[in-house]
């Protein structure tokens, strides 16, 4: 019987759906807003936040939801590689006549999800090139996920501002330490405490780890690369999604790969997305 039980305090529902963990329990709510901004409305995606773990946490959850989905073309770009976002964007955009470029995307062709995982690392003249290319070529059919680490860049809405309506926002705040003593409270009774413990200490919230307030020099030594029980010593934090990443050293694009395409180089691309963006009248 149930009466000699000790019943749950913490609502499990509030923070975990499925073994989805969230770091705080309005979060599992936005995060839905977020997803069906992308799916239902048709819009791209800004994170914003100022904690570099708690973003990473989310954007693995949502590539991993969006590939599920199964209805997007999907490529995630990683910080020491944002120069291959506009080098993609030209290969879409190689792969069609201008005029097709420049017509409303087919309502049949699969959107391209390119997801950015920290937008910090994009320059000023890439942004402005990139949203001119997207303004010009809606054929191409391209939205952007980006997420973005404010700190130390005080500049951030500017970019952002460029793509207008077409991006919804999702502000997400660190947890206090009272809401990650909550989660932590929640997920020992529900049998999740070694995961979310380790998203804890990711975040610099050790002293909600186990309840209680542990002095800086007391709390438990993680390696960097430990995180969920992964090894993350490589450039790649997306590890094993079934997403394809992008580096400097990805075959799948190389130059003679475009080359045996018979489509316009690269090259004459940018001159003809420059020109059309020193020829219009902002």
């Amino acid at each position: 019987m149930r009466d000699n039980q000790k019943e749950p305090t913490f609502e499990f529902g509030n923070w975990f759906d499925g073994g989805n963990i969230f770091y705080r329990s309005k979060d599992k709510q936005r995060f839905q807003f977020a997803l069906d901004a992308i799916v239902d409305e048709g819009l791209g995606l800004a994170v914003i936040g100022t904690n570099e773990a708690v973003l990473d946490h989310y954007c693995r959850m949502l590539v991993a939801r969006l590939r599920d989905l199964n209805i997007f073309q999907l490529e995630v770009f990683l910080p020491t590689n944002t120069d291959s976002l506009l080098k993609r964007f030209n290969e879409m955009l190689a792969t069609m006549s201008l005029e097709m470029a420049r017509k409303p995307a087919d309502l049949n062709a699969p959107v391209k999800l390119l997801v950015v995982n920290d937008a910090k690392s994009v320059n000023e003249e890439q942004w402005n090139l990139l949203v001119r290319l997207i303004a010009d070529f809606p054929g191409v059919n391209v939205r952007l996920v980006l997420f973005l680490d404010t700190t130390g860049w005080p500049g951030y809405e500017k970019p952002l501002g460029m793509f207008g309506r077409r991006l919804y926002r999702w502000v997400v705040e660190t947890p206090s330490l009272e809401e990650a003593s909550e989660l932590m409270q929640a997920a020992k009774e529900n049998g999740y405490q070694g995961e979310t413990e380790t998203l804890l200490l990711h975040a610099g919230l050790g002293a909600a780890v186990r309840g209680g307030y542990l002095e800086d020099d007391a709390e438990p030594k993680q390696d960097e690369n430990d995180y969920l029980g992964e090894d993350y010593g490589d450039s790649n934090p997306f590890p094993d999604l079934g997403v394809d990443f992008l580096d400097e050293e990805d075959q799948g694009y190389d130059d003679d790969v475009i080359k045996k395409r018979k489509k316009w180089p690269v090259i004459a691309v940018f001159s003809v997305s420059l020109a059309a963006y020193l020829a219009v009248d902002f």
